[in-house]
C-alpha cells in the first residue's frame, strides 16, 4: 500500500511539474504577442510569406505590411483555432 502511494504521488508530482513548465513557455510566448515581438519557444512552421510559429498547444501567426518589415498584425491561436491573443498595429 505504501509503495503504492509513493508511485502516485510520484506520478502527480512528475505532471504538476509538467504543467508548470508548459505554463512558462506558454506564458512568455503570451507575452511577447502583447508586446508584438517574436515568441521565444514557439518553432517557425513555415519560410515562405508572413511566418508561422508553432508551440506547444498553440500557434502564433505574425503579417507584416507589404511596403515594409513592421509589424501589422500578430495572432496568438489555441490548439483549436480560437483566438487566444491579438495584436493589430495601426501606423
Amino acid at each position: 500500500m505504501k509503495k503504492r502511494k509513493k508511485a502516485i504521488k510520484a506520478v502527480v508530482a512528475v505532471v504538476c511539474i509538467l504543467l508548470t513548465l508548459w505554463a512558462g513557455v506558454f506564458f512568455t510566448d503570451f507575452a511577447c504577442v502583447s508586446k508584438i515581438k517574436e515568441p521565444v519557444f514557439a518553432q517557425i512552421a513555415n519560410d515562405g510569406g508572413n511566418p508561422f510559429y508553432k508551440g506547444p498547444g498553440y500557434s502564433i501567426e505574425i503579417r507584416y505590411y507589404e511596403n515594409t518589415q513592421d509589424v501589422e498584425e500578430i495572432v496568438m491561436y489555441s490548439a483549436f483555432g480560437n483566438v487566444i491573443n491579438a495584436v493589430i498595429v495601426c501606423r
